[in-house]
């Protein structure tokens, strides 16, 4: 223990006075970022179940490594088994720009190795989705609208269009809020200009976003509007996303 901490415990000790950190209760919300994955084709007819269950321990082995080696330790985060993915709420603590980078681009690389020589149906190929916003904590930091947003970024049909389109095994899309704060800012190694904007009109669901495919720049512009159409997911109950984050977590980026 240090000095200043066991001076501290004494004085309190001494005078009868505790000094106690205030609780964050469940009505109080929590500004965090939430990173969502998905496994592309996770049910098709050419999967067996053990395949399933095997490509589900590489995803959760993949993003556990590679968290912790972004400086986001298990304590840092809550995660939720979505059954062929997984959703991360991660503290205010971490800065949004260690989920971008480089956390995006040496998952994008392990991806690539490991699916080396694989058979297509053993593959893991990835759709991402990262955005931030409050969220309470019941018991656990994993409810609330930027959650369901982020779940719903996922489905989109230009982020699935965009994995179809290309060979490179990881599509991203990001909300206005991780736009705005991260990505137009050019922080670390990200490059603005290899994200496409797509403008959404999905139900409840109203919003831009920003979709890039590491090492495949151009696979956005490839798309055609018939096959976005096509893969266009069902959206129930999604609020309005506003253009710019209503907040930023203390300056945090």
């Amino acid at each position: 223990m240090s000095y200043s901490r066991w001076r501290s415990t004494a004085i309190a000790a001494a005078t009868g006075i505790v000094t106690t950190r205030p609780r964050t209760t469940a009505s109080d919300p929590e500004h965090r970022s939430i990173l969502a994955v998905d496994i592309q084709g996770y049910g098709q007819s050419e999967r067996t179940n053990p395949i399933r269950v095997q490509l589900r321990h590489r995803l959760t082995q993949l993003c556990r490594g590679l968290l912790e080696q972004a400086g986001v330790s298990v304590t840092d985060y809550a995660v939720a088994d979505t059954g062929d993915g997984l959703l991360f709420s991660i503290g205010s603590a971490i800065p949004k720009t260690r989920l971008r980078d480089p956390f995006i681009p040496r998952l994008a690389s392990r991806l690539t190795a490991t699916n080396n020589r694989k058979p297509a149906a053993q593959q893991l190929r990835l759709r991402v989705a990262l955005h931030a916003g409050d969220v309470l904590a019941d018991p656990d930091p994993l409810h609330g609208d930027a959650v369901i947003v982020c779940a719903r970024l996922l489905e989109t049909g230009t982020l699935r269009a965009c994995l179809q389109a290309t060979t490179a095994p990881l599509a991203l899309i990001v909300s206005p809020v991780i736009y705005h704060e991260i990505v137009k800012h050019g922080y670390r190694r990200i490059q603005p200009e290899t994200y496409h904007q797509v403008s959404f009109n999905l139900k409840e669901l109203r919003t831009n976003a920003w979709v890039h495919v590491p090492g495949d720049p151009t696979a956005p512009q490839r798309l055609d509007n018939s096959s976005v159409r096509h893969l266009v997911a069902p959206v129930r109950d999604i609020p309005v996303l506003p253009e710019v984050g209503s907040r930023t977590a203390s300056g945090q980026q």
